[in-house]
């Protein structure tokens, strides 16, 4: 099955975001529009129903925008638009695997980004899928990478959830860290 283009690159945001798969999908990618790119595991199983896509940008499917999906309630009924409404819900929050290099530390397109004392990771990616399917926006995601860390600082050692958080939202990602909680 060709790739789900979710939410489609503009000329505020050069990135698109697509699953590698329209039926099942088990990664999915930011993209931007000159090549570079950042590809994540789905956690979990995203079934998308073959009447909510259709042809899209060349060799890739696309979600029914909310107008499409409405008027084509009027044939097949409301269970569609409660069927749409759900997937764009699923869509919209997407637990990821970050995968953690061997010494323990999260890595994103093989960069370290946390300590290697690195315990848990946990990462949701959060996506306007609503409102680009009603009114093509533009991209604005959000990775939210938690991770359990001990770290040794000033020669004490301090166990933490460090949040590493990427924002695309621009023509350049942004990337914040903090810790979220202290003993």
């Amino acid at each position: 099955m060709p790739e789900l283009v979710l939410v489609a690159a503009s000329s505020g945001v050069p990135f698109d975001v697509r699953l590698d798969d329209a039926a099942n999908p088990t990664a999915l990618t930011l993209r931007h529009t000159q090549g570079s790119q950042l590809s994540l595991q789905v956690s979990h199983p995203l079934p998308i129903p073959a009447e909510l896509v259709v042809p899209g940008p060349p060799g890739a499917m696309r979600l029914l925008t909310f107008d499409e999906m409405r008027a084509l309630v009027i044939s097949k009924g409301a269970a569609l638009e409660e069927s749409w409404h759900s997937l764009v819900a699923k869509l919209s929050r997407v637990e990821v695997v970050i995968q953690q290099s061997a010494n323990g530390a999260a890595v994103i397109n093989g960069v370290e980004i946390t300590p290697s004392s690195t315990t848990r990771v946990r990462a949701v990616l959060t996506l306007n899928v609503r409102e680009s399917a009603v009114a093509a926006a533009q991209l604005n995601a959000r990775l939210q990478i938690d991770a359990d860390c001990t770290l040794t600082l000033a020669g004490a050692t301090l166990t933490t959830v460090l949040g590493v958080t990427v924002t695309v939202d621009a023509d350049v990602p942004r990337m914040a860290w903090r810790i979220i909680s202290t003993p």
